[in-house]
């Protein structure tokens, strides 16, 4: 039986016409009604198709009643099938017509689901005016004018030129009904209607056929091109307004557009990076929907979705409708258009298959391309292409075009079809070799660079037409088809070419097996590799170019340099080594005891032994190329028992394979930096090989340092060795034994809850150490005990803490610091930064370690500390427990204070200075709360006497100041004469606090000889102030005025009154003389006469007329008599302003 006779549709008579490329175009010529019809019948209307015609269809039906339809944007990779998609919809929509009667619907098998809704939309066509459906490339001939683009799709579903002035000029002459005459006329001067209108401006034929049909369009053939050209010129664009009256009239009926259809292909193509077109493509698509409504829906087509670019996301208000296409329709369309299978030959091939599954189940064993489980399922759908060979074509296909162009529907579908074809007519039981893949796409791989000319021409040079000739080819073309695939970590499929590799991909017959091939095929890989066609690296073979040999020859000059020196390879060993173990070990943390303190492992590859003093473990790391196992295990016995010393022995494994490795890598390295970054198309592929080289021989490197780092030997000091799974657990488990030797000290302060004993000690509990589950004195503590002991003299916060931290302590810092903070509030020690005592409150883990430790040299009863207390607040220091320190300044600055305030300047007592406060403010600490505690009685007489000072300087001073201020206003008194030797002897000798009090009874004489003076003062005014009011008044110019001129005139001069005065108290008796004092009196009693004829004669001015401005009457005057008659009135008129004033004419 032949393969061909198994399959549905005979591969050597079944077509692609269409080649796998669907068009949204109309169809008008017969090879486009044929691919139409071809690409209907094969129509696999499943899976995602399926769903997005049902998307499609049902949104539009459910929208109609409304005011829009949203737009719809379908999406996919190149070559999912989406133009497809939109054009077997298009042409569904409207139910195409074939000339022999046959109609899309009843051509496409389609889903039951798709057909109702196709007959629904058929029902709503009616009510709608029938349905219509156009489409193509926005990019087709409009330029930049989306909306031209749009009317030209129209226009040509339409059946008119594509053309915007053409197709006007048919739909005029379609209107007047001389579309028929002309073109009857057009054709019958021997000229096509459809060229004619290409000329339409110029063509006589078409002028002299209008003209005819309709003598008065223009008096001649000449005016009828001018009228035309005017009439229906060419815009670069059109309005809103214009392209939807041309929709209207080229799809109307009766004003109203059908149920429209309207596909725009590759739309994301058209937009590109513009951001221009992307609101010219919405624009366009809003004005047509608000124009038309529901009645028209459009299709868009893109590779991303909607929201996939900033271009696109322009578009997500109108095209709110997404279909996404993907790949997993591809398998099922390959299958049902070209692998379909006559039902009543699937058995035998099952059969077969069976039989071979032996053969078939070791092709590819061991990489991630070999038989799954599930291509059980495929087989026989699949044959004659075999599940491994197709996963190899995918992977293979996206290796060799990076865009993904190839990879995809359109071209799976010429793939697997000509690879049916070219096994159509062998045996069954014959499948397709792999390397067909290269036959059908090497020149498309040539074209896009990814085949070199010249590998393609050694290729095709091999085969000579001899069979050997024919298989050396087919090896070298699976090489570099294998050689292109990915090396990288996560995407190596494991496929090399290696000679197993090549038999399994290039046997076709599967009851032969491959036995023959795979002896046939190591020979001819050798005579490949004499010839140079083929090198080999490791165990797989890649092609080789005359560049590429050259860089073989630089890789293999270098790989024997390398190979021949010892000491460079043990170098870069060592340092692999060392990068694997550090590696190995990154991050590797030690958490030591219930507090968890983080310890490290530090490593060490020097020669010698390590010192085992630090604050990390460590490990000492040796290897068995430069070290004997027995002496390594011999030094870390010797080390001891108590030594924290860890070793870690690499042994010496596959050194010869390492070394190999070593070199090669070493050498592709350097041949990548010689050689430089190429230029040319061979130079980039020598260079690709290259660096695939190297990654291989890392890779190889690589894995034989991890079989060296699993084997390795871990051993604690004193010979007792560590197992685990892996280096990792080894070294821990090593480490955390270690710590217990590095630091005996530890479990003195290994508490988690010393973190807690930190904050209750800040907040100045004296009980802060139960945290830890200490309760007596914080002095017995262990911790307190020792640092203590280290303080000694004084010592800085970060010495303390640098000296518990490390070996053989390794205290957590908190427990350092809380310990700290619990003895400076003990009083045990005194804690200060640059010069100023911090109490336990003031301390934190950021000044703590500024700050200097020392050692109390007294210490303060719990007695004294409460008499301390009562001191402080009696002078009005707040002290709280175990704040005495603090208090103790602040105690201290207040008696300075009052000190100060119970003295002053003369006539006060000089300020007391007992030089006790100088004494006990230089000490500190409790030295200092010592101190004061002994003078605690001496000081507090002093605060109470000098409280009492302060308190009677508050009240004698205000009293010492008013008689100052009173001597000033009695200096022309005779008193003043009297008291100022009393008032000087009570400033010289400061005896302002003396009992009696000196000042009060000088205030008191001076008081009330001012308040005597002052009422003389006052009286003698009033009496002469009364006396010059009286003349005033008897003046016949002051009766003649108004009171309240008289008043304003007494104000001006300042006589209007006698000014009050008030002696009733000292302060009242002040206050009037600082208004106006003694001699102010006499000096205001001297002015009164002169004032008062002032008055006068101000009032006299204000008597004095004012003269008036009087306008002449106007007036004609013809006559003596006219004149005599006009003197008369002015007479009249100035005598009457006359008795008012002066007048100014």
């Amino acid at each position: 039986m032949k393969n061909r006779e198994i399959f549905l549709k005979d591969p050597l008579e079944n077509r692609l016409v269409n080649q796998g490329v669907a068009e949204v175009v109309d169809p008008g010529s017969e090879q486009e009604l044929r691919t139409l019809r071809h690409e209907l019948e094969t129509f696999v209307c499943e899976g995602q198709y399926a769903k997005g015609l049902e998307r499609i269809l049902s949104a539009y039906l459910t929208n109609l009643n409304r005011e829009e339809q949203p737009a719809v944007w379908v999406s996919g990779f190149y070559g999912s099938g989406k133009s497809h998609l939109v054009k077997m919809l298009r042409f569904l929509w409207a139910d195409f017509r074939f000339p022999d009667g046959a109609t899309a619907r009843g051509i496409a098998h389609l889903p039951e689901e798709i057909e109702t809704q196709l007959r629904e939309l058929s029902t709503q066509g009616k009510r709608l005016g029938g349905l219509h459906a156009g489409g193509g490339k926005l990019g087709a001939g409009a330029g930049e004018s989306v909306r031209l683009a749009l009317l030209g799709i129209v226009f040509r579903s339409a059946g008119l030129p594509q053309d915007y002035a053409a197709a006007r000029f048919v739909l005029f002459l379609k209107k007047n009904g001389f579309l028929d005459p002309v073109k009857n006329a057009v054709e019958k001067a021997g000229r096509r209607f459809e060229s004619e209108l290409n000329d339409l401006y110029v063509s006589p034929v078409l002028a002299k056929a209008l003209l005819a049909a309709d003598p008065s369009f223009a008096d001649s053939e000449k005016a009828v091109r001018a009228q035309i050209k005017a009439q229906f010129p060419r815009p670069a664009d059109v309005s809103d307004a214009d392209m939807a009256v041309a929709i209207t009239e080229a799809l109307g009926n009766g004003g109203k557009v059908p149920g429209t259809l309207i596909v725009l292909d590759e739309v994301q193509q058209y937009i590109g990076e513009s951001t221009d077109r992307a609101y010219r493509v919405q624009e366009v698509a809003e004005a047509c929907s608000k124009r038309f409504g529901a009645r028209i829906l459009f299709v868009a087509t893109g590779q991303t979705a909607i929201t996939g670019t900033p271009q696109l996301q322009k578009l997500q208000a109108r095209f709110k409708l997404p279909v996404e296409l993907s790949d997993a329709d591809v398998d099922t369309v390959v299958r049902k258009i070209v692998l379909a299978k006559k039902p009543d030959k699937e058995p035998a091939v099952r059969k077969l298959l069976e039989e071979c599954s032996g053969e078939i189940s070791r092709h590819l064993s061991g990489t991630r391309l070999a038989p799954r489980p599930e291509d059980r399922d495929v087989l026989v759908p699949d044959y004659p292409l075999l599940p491994v060979r197709r996963r190899f074509w995918e992977l293979a296909m996206r290796a060799v075009d990076p865009t993904g162009t190839k990879a995809e529907l359109r071209n799976q579908l010429t793939n697997v079809f000509e690879a049916v074809r070219a096994t159509a007519d062998k045996t069954l039981g014959t499948v397709v070799p792999a390397d067909f893949l290269y036959d059908q796409n090497k020149t498309q791989m040539v074209q896009a660079g990814a085949l070199l000319r010249e590998i393609q021409e050694v290729i095709a040079r091999l085969d000579d037409g001899s069979e050997t000739g024919r298989l050396k080819s087919r090896l070298c073309a699976l090489c570099f088809l294998i050689g292109k695939l990915p090396r990288d970590a996560g995407s190596d499929a494991g496929l090399r070419a290696t000679p197993d590799t090549l038999a399994d991909l290039l046997t076709e017959d599967l009851v032969a097996g491959s036995t023959e091939l795979r002896h046939n095929i190591p020979p001819l890989l050798e005579e490949l590799l004499e010839a140079g066609t083929l090198m080999r690296v490791g165990d797989e073979y890649r092609l080789q170019t005359r560049e590429s040999a050259a860089w073989e020859g630089e890789y293999r000059n270098r790989l024997s340099r390398i190979q021949n020196d010892d000491a460079a390879l043990a170098s870069e060993r060592v340092e692999l080594l060392r990068a694997r173990v550090g590696e190995a070990l990154k991050g590797l943390k030690l958490p030591h005891g219930q507090s968890k303190e983080q310890r490290k492992i530090q490593l060490h590859f020097s020669q010698d032994a390590p010192p085992a003093d630090g604050p990390d473990v460590p490990a000492w790391v040796r290897d068995g190329w430069n070290h004997d196992e027995k002496s390594v295990l011999a030094d870390a016995r010797a080390a001891g028992a108590e030594s924290p010393l860890v070793t870690v022995y690499l042994p010496r494994r596959a050194a010869d394979d390492l070394k190999k490795h070593l070199a090669s890598a070493k050498a592709a390295r350097e041949t990548l930096h010689a050689k430089g970054h190429a230029t040319t198309p061979e130079g980039i592929e020598a260079r690709a090989g290259m660096e695939t080289r190297l990654r291989a021989a890392e890779q190889q490197r690589d894995g034989l340092l991890d079989e060296v780092l699993s084997g390795a030997r871990v051993i604690l000091a004193g010979g007792g060795e560590k197992t685990g799974a892996s280096l990792a657990d080894k070294v821990r488990e090593a480490g955390e034994d270690a710590l217990q030797r590095l630091y005996p000290r530890f479990a003195d302060a290994d508490d988690a809850r010393w973190g807690k004993v930190v904050e209750r000690a800040r907040g100045g509990a004296a009980d802060a150490l139960e945290a830890v589950g200490h309760t007596g004195n914080p002095e017995d503590h262990r911790v307190c005990k020792d640092i203590l002991a280290f303080v000694a003299g004084g010592k800085k916060g970060r010495e303390i803490r640098k000296h518990f931290t490390a070996p053989p302590y390794g205290w957590p810092q908190d427990a350092t610091d809380g310990a700290l903070i619990v003895l400076v509030g003990s009083g045990h020690l005194r804690a200060a930064q640059d010069g100023k005592v911090l109490t336990q409150k003031q301390l934190d883990q950021k000044n703590l370690g500024v700050a200097d430790f020392r050692l109390e040299s007294a210490t303060v009863t719990v007695q004294q500390r409460l008499a301390l207390r009562k001191l402080f607040q009696e002078a009005g220091v707040p002290a709280a427990p175990n704040e005495e320190a603090n208090a103790a300044r602040s105690f201290l600055e207040r008696m300075k204070d009052l000190a100060k305030s119970a003295g002053g300047e003369p006539p006060l007592p000089a300020p007391p200075n007992p030089p006790l406060l100088g004494e006990l403010s230089s000490l500190a600490g409790n030295e200092q709360l010592v101190a004061i505690y002994e003078a605690r009685e001496e000081l507090s007489g002093w605060r109470a006497e000098w409280s009492k000072r302060e308190g009677l300087i508050a009240k004698r001073l205000p009293r010492w100041q008013a008689l100052d201020k009173l001597a000033a206003q009695a200096r022309a008194l005779p008193v003043a004469g009297e008291l100022a030797p009393q008032i000087e002897a009570v400033r010289a000798n400061r005896a302002l606090l003396n009992d009696p009090d000196p000042v009060a009874p000088l205030v008191s004489r001076l008081t009330q000889a001012l308040r005597e003076a002052l009422q003389q003062a006052r009286e003698a005014y009033a009496t002469l102030h009364q006396a010059e009011k009286e003349r005033l008044g008897s003046s016949e110019i002051w009766k003649r005025l108004t009171p309240e001129q008289q008043a304003e005139i007494l104000n001006h001069q300042g006589v209007a009154g006698v000014p009050e005065i008030r002696v009733g108290t000292e302060l009242e008796l002040l206050e009037s003389l600082a208004e106006i004092s003694l001699e102010s009196w006499a000096t205001r009693r001297d002015a009164l006469p002169q004032r008062f004829t002032r008055a006068l004669e101000e009032a006299a001015k204000l008597l004095e007329p004012k003269a008036v401005r009087l306008s002449l009457p106007s007036a004609t005057i013809r006559s003596e008599e006219e004149l005599r008659a006009w003197l008369d009135q002015v007479e009249a008129k100035l005598r009457e302003q006359l008795g008012r004033g002066p007048v100014i004419v």
